[in-house]
């Protein structure tokens, strides 16, 4: 077993370069532009700049590297939830931005569980494989909805849109159940591609750099056999 590789390049930082040079000009931005300002706000874009910064600690940690799509799909959901979102209130400029913001999260996960899994395991089935795909993206939905619960209860915030609710006439429950189901409807979307990719012979999955390293030997192997 070849030892794996810990070593750190620039380019594994590049995802954090480019969510904290997008952080810098969504908080200029929302620093003249809006009516009211709020320290959470900009918690939240610099907040979420900083998370890029679990993927090079991945491979630091385990001598794996996320493959780019990967990176760049966190990236984009975190630049769609945050930064329109939150600081340019486009979760109020359209009603249906949180849940397509939700369904991108569940969409993301799926994807970040098989990679690990790949990593670190082996899917011996296919099925097994979208199991396992959907527990990860419905558990992190869960645990997403608690921590806005908390934080609605320490900072007197509405995150989860209670008042909102009421005044639409709507039970206060609806945005929560509304974010989980929208996160299943990611898992859906996962699971077509999932599917389609088994169907041809892992192409699909293989071109977005999903397949784990030891496949793609696999397969240098067969082709130098051949």
């Amino acid at each position: 077993m070849n030892e794996k590789k810990r070593n750190l390049h620039i380019s594994h930082f590049i995802p954090f370069f480019a969510m904290m040079a997008a952080a810098v000009i969504t908080v200029i931005c929302y620093t003249f532009t809006a009516e009211k300002r709020e320290f959470m706000d900009y918690l939240a874009v610099i907040g979420v700049a900083m998370v890029p910064l679990l993927f090079p600690l991945y491979t630091l940690l385990f001598g794996r590297t996320l493959p780019p799509f990967v990176c760049i799909m966190i990236c984009v959901h975190m630049f769609v939830s945050a930064n329109l979102g939150t600081a340019f209130k486009l979760y109020d400029v359209f009603l249906w931005w949180d849940l397509f913001a939700h369904g991108l999260f569940g969409f993301n996960a799926c994807i970040a569980a098989f990679v690990i899994a790949r990593d670190f395991g082996e899917i011996r089935s296919m099925w097994g494989g979208l199991l396992l795909a959907m527990f990860v993206a419905m558990g992190l939905a869960a645990m997403w909805e608690m921590m806005e619960y908390i934080c609605d209860r320490i900072t007197g915030g509405d995150t989860q849109r209670v008042a909102e609710s009421v005044v639409a006439g709507k039970s206060p429950l609806a945005d929560t159940i509304e974010d989980i189901t929208i996160t299943l409807a990611g898992w859906l979307v996962f699971a077509v591609l999932f599917l389609t990719d088994n169907l041809c012979a892992h192409k699909i999955f293989r071109k977005l750099g999903l397949v784990s390293p030891s496949v793609r030997e696999e397969d240098a192997d067969s082709e130098n056999r051949e």
